[in-house]
């Protein structure tokens, strides 16, 4: 791992926290923090800290350009004017479904909490799904608008296309969403009159039948800030907070931003436990070569692996060594082998499996 080193030898991979800004708050405040009133406060008292970082270039080697919190401020206000100018205000308390599918960038969770301060709520879609498949989700939800990547636009055309009313706008590069001068958009609700607002719209994976929209709510988000007073349980902390104030705190976010376990880390990380996000070259698939390149390249600290993708890394040496540098290694979104799981252990690489679902 190039870049900063930080010290792999951990006592117990759930040993110890630290965690300051659980000094600043009471349990009570911290159930009740909304993502956009988070954002916005860390971005007034500390403006150029990083919040995340994308690749420089599609050349790895470039390395990764921090995100301040003032620059994700500026691009959910962005992305909150955007919709404003192109889909108007909506009628209080409607929250007009808007969907949307890109590279996977800081749009998407940008994207998310602009549709929020809009009035709106954002509909994460896979890239996956079938026609007949994403026409249930825009049904289900309601959905006439789909913001795409532009090069996208031969993708979600026959999405627009079968669906009468629908329309189709490309958005712009992630540089303009973080550009100056973008009038703030307010956000002035309350938790308790946000608590079951809509966050985001995600959807089950279609393995018995057609996906199925899920709505997440404010208060469910919220329920995650609360995680830094679990106490220990025979010798283990909660995860959430002591994964984010490891030496080196900073995530390589694999996972893709559609699925909770890429937009959900992301955002509770981030956004409550101020860890930073490296996100991925969005232009490469998920390999393990690609993984250990991104590794190497990204000063990351911990990070989330598909099993299929760890099962193979495990096979490498090289992947081994870039593994052993980490603080800990999460598996989600399925079983990972027992011999993979055996190999990784053996190299004392500390290596969780984490199991959720969408509904």
């Amino acid at each position: 791992m190039t870049g900063d080193t930080y010290g792999t030898t951990i006592a117990h991979a759930f040993s110890s926290t630290k965690d300051t800004a659980a000094k600043m708050l009471s349990g009570r405040e911290c159930s009740k923090r909304l993502i956009p009133h988070v954002i916005d406060e860390t971005a007034r008292k500390t403006p150029d800290v990083e919040c995340m970082s994308t690749p420089r270039s599609n050349n790895r080697h470039d390395g990764w350009k921090p995100v301040s919190w003032a620059q994700v401020a500026n691009a959910v206000n962005y992305a909150a004017q955007m919709l404003i100018m192109q889909a108007e205000h909506p009628a209080p308390g409607t929250f007009p479904t808007v969907a949307y599918i890109g590279l996977e960038d800081p749009r998407y969770p940008i994207f998310v909490v602009g549709a929020i301060k809009a009035g709106y709520k954002a509909l994460l879609i896979s890239p996956r799904n079938s026609i007949e498949a994403q026409m249930n989700l825009f049904a289900r939800t309601d959905c006439n608008i789909l913001y795409h990547e532009l090069q996208y636009a031969s993708m979600v055309q026959p999405w627009v296309d079968a669906r009468p009313g629908m329309e189709g706008v490309a958005v712009a590069p992630f540089d303009e969403w973080v550009a100056e001068g973008v009038t703030p958009v307010l956000y002035t609700k309350t938790f308790a009159e946000a608590e079951w607002d809509s966050y985001v719209v995600l959807h089950t994976s279609g393995s018995t039948g057609l996906p199925k929209p899920v709505v997440v709510r404010h208060g469910m988000v919220a329920m995650n800030d609360l995680h830094r007073y679990i106490p220990a349980r025979n010798g283990n902390l909660a995860w959430l907070p002591t994964w984010t104030s490891f030496p080196n705190p900073r995530h390589l976010l694999i996972m893709p931003l559609f699925h909770t376990g890429g937009l959900m880390i992301m955002t509770v990380c981030a956004f409550y436990y101020n860890a930073p996000i490296a996100f991925r070259e969005p232009s490469r698939p998920i390999t393990g070569d690609n993984v250990v390149e991104w590794l190497q390249n990204s000063n990351s600290g911990w990070t989330f692996i598909p099993p299929a993708i760890l099962d193979h890394m495990s096979r490498s040496q090289q992947a081994i060594i870039e593994l052993k540098e980490l603080h800990a290694v999460g598996c989600g979104e399925g079983a990972i082998a027992h011999d993979s799981i055996n190999i990784l252990l053996s190299y004392g690489i500390k290596t969780i499996n984490a199991f959720a679902c969408s509904e």
